[in-house]
């Protein structure tokens, strides 16, 4: 008697709980993942230019390597399945000039249907530390580190970090914080409303700055900055110092042995 009471208790808890509709419930949003692998032969490689989009990159260079190694995966989200995975595999890599000194990767964008649809990558491309590396229209995330030949780089969103970096940089970031460190050669920094924090240069440094914090330290060479409405904070500069519109009442100046200078009006 025990177990039949038991057993139909059970039951009636399972059905209160189901309910009377037969019909699952789905939630109709869905996920999809592939992998964004390529390697590319590159024995005679003396630069690379990569175009890329909304995701996280990471490029390393490496002394020694003979190719250019992608190896990432892209996520996309769409509201349905089969849509998540058309947005997911439009994502694909495309090369111009391949095998030859100067290739062209692009990171190829799908197309959005809704505005509930979003798609990102998180790659990281592995160079040849000798060759000269060119990042274009990135708005994720960028590192950057290991390269001797030099560096150019355009974000209009994103954080960015370069270290490791020798043969002079030119970087524009308009978008979030950008960190530069160890790095050696003619920097050339245009800088949005993010923080711009600079630390530990061989070579002079040009800044031209939108706005937000403005840190630079340990650098062997002259340091030119302009247009910053909030200041600088610069130490232990081993050359002169040119503050352009910077105003000197809210900046922070130690340790520049060089000269010191607020030139008045603009270039």
């Amino acid at each position: 008697m025990q177990a039949r009471f038991l057993t139909s208790a059970l039951a009636i808890t399972l059905l209160a709980l189901t309910g009377c509709n037969n019909t699952p419930v789905r939630n109709s949003a869905a996920d999809y993942q592939r992998n964004l692998d390529r390697q590319l032969t590159a024995a005679t490689l003396r630069t690379v230019t990569i175009e890329c989009g909304p995701g996280r990159i990471e490029i390393v260079g490496q002394e020694g390597l003979r190719s250019i190694e992608f190896e990432g995966m892209v996520s996309a989200h769409a509201e349905n399945g089969a849509e998540a995975k058309r947005i997911g595999n439009e994502v694909r890599l495309q090369v111009q000039a391949e095998g030859t000194e100067n290739p062209i990767v692009r990171v190829i964008d799908p197309m959005l249907a809704s505005g509930g649809q979003w798609y990102t990558y998180d790659v990281v491309v592995r160079v040849p530390s000798t060759v000269q590396v060119t990042v274009k229209d990135t708005t994720g995330d960028v590192e950057v580190g290991g390269l001797a030949s030099g560096l150019q780089l355009s974000s209009t969103d994103g954080f960015v970090s370069v270290g490791s970096v020798h043969g002079g940089l030119i970087i524009e970031s308009g978008g979030a914080d950008t960190k530069i460190r160890d790095v050696s050669g003619h920097l050339q920094v245009a800088d949005g409303p993010g923080r711009l924090e600079i630390s530990n240069v061989t070579g002079d440094i040009d800044i031209t700055d939108g706005g937000g914090p403005l840190v630079v330290t340990a650098v062997s060479g002259n340091v030119t900055a302009r247009d910053n409405p909030q200041g600088a904070e610069l130490r232990n500069i081993d050359g002169d110092v040119t503050l352009i519109r910077i105003s000197p009442a809210s900046s922070k100046i130690q340790g520049v042995t060089g000269a010191l200078s607020y030139p008045l009006g603009s270039e």
